[in-house]
């Protein structure tokens, strides 16, 4: 039987010996346009079984996070949500979870900062929708200037 030339993930096993840091050794070569991408966004998703990590090659110091929460939302929200971020290059988005709590739970990841004209049209289409949720959040991640190499 021939084995299967299937790769989807690639996994390697380290010494836990310090849980407070853990080093990757992760070449970006093999993505498309490599050198054309300055910079990483780094999503970490943590739970108390898990850690999931993913990477994203982007062009900017800075893009926008979009949190949402809430218990009892309309359900003509989510349509208006995605109506939304349709206009918008999306990077990363996390689907809509369900905490212990109940709660729903939303998070989307756009490759927009807050100086460009676009996101002031961001935020007026997500004032409009700020009484269907609990909490809307926009944040601002940045480039962390302590890791770049001078």
């Amino acid at each position: 039987m021939k084995p299967i030339k299937c790769l989807l993930t690639e996994a390697n096993i380290q010494n836990n010996s310090d849980p407070t840091k853990i080093s990757f050794n992760i070449s970006t070569s093999k993505l498309k346009g490599s050198r054309e991408w300055p910079y990483l966004l780094i999503i970490k998703s943590t739970t108390e079984h898990f850690i999931k990590i993913t990477l994203y090659p982007i062009k900017k110091e800075k893009i926008l996070k979009i949190s949402l929460s809430g218990v009892n939302m309309p359900d003509d929200a989510f349509l208006y949500i995605s109506k939304t971020f349709k206009n918008y290059d999306i990077i990363h988005t996390s689907g809509l979870c369900i905490d212990t709590e109940n709660q729903l739970l939303y998070e989307c990841y756009l490759n927009l900062n807050l100086s460009e004209k676009r996101s002031e049209l961001l935020k007026n289409s997500l004032n409009k929708i700020r009484n269907m949720f609990k909490d809307v959040m926009i944040e601002e991640i940045v480039l962390n200037k302590s890791e770049v190499k001078k």
